[in-house]
């Protein structure tokens, strides 16, 4: 960044360089890239330093700073009354972050379609092997019923997956058998419901 044009009587290298890149001169922006290249790295380790561990593909997010500032180049006009190294530095920055944002959404995405597919049975569970099932395979399922259901419902359910019938549920808690089936019935929908 060391050649940037400042409108104060400095060099105007930067803007004949600008003006060489929108020529197409792949010279030119590899001169202004060497000058950007410090820019690109500190907004990248700056923006990675708090993100989440699956968001550490640095090289991948300066290849997307380096876009940035190609298309910076592109469309940087002069007659703005804002230096290049001012917009460029703007470009990069969103561009970085517009790109974390949506690798964060893809992973948030791929978690709950991940979710949605671990739990698939529990979904659409109508018999008790399928509840059964995805209740084993899944502490999510688990946790929604701890954070949802009432006392009862948790109690119903946590017999109904040791595999015991509505009669016999019904016995040991002292309730009708259908009190047993409409407790588990509004279990099933509150799983159905966390994952819609």
């Amino acid at each position: 960044m060391r050649r940037f044009a400042r409108r104060n009587g400095e060099s105007k290298v930067a803007d004949n360089r600008i003006i060489a890149v929108k020529n197409g001169d792949k010279a030119a922006f590899e001169e202004l890239l060497t000058d950007f290249e410090p820019l690109i790295r500190s907004e990248t380790a700056r923006l990675l330093a708090g993100a989440p561990d699956f968001l550490s593909e640095t090289e991948e997010l300066r290849q997307e700073g380096r876009l940035a500032l190609y298309d910076a180049a592109m469309s940087y006009k002069d007659n703005d009354g804002v230096t290049f190294g001012l917009y460029a530095k703007i470009c990069v920055k969103n561009r970085l972050i517009s790109y974390l944002r949506k690798l964060s959404s893809k992973k948030r995405r791929a978690d709950r379609a991940a979710r949605r597919a671990h739990l698939d049975g529990a979904r659409s569970a109508d018999s008790a092997d399928e509840l059964f099932l995805a209740y084993e395979r899944s502490g999510e399922v688990k946790r929604i019923v701890e954070a949802e259901a009432t006392e009862l419902e948790k109690t119903v359910f946590s017999l109904y997956m040791q595999r015991k019938s509505y009669a016999d549920i019904a016995r040991e808690i002292g309730k009708s058998a259908k009190s047993v089936d409409n407790a588990i019935c509004r279990v099933k929908a509150k799983i159905r419901k966390y994952y819609k």
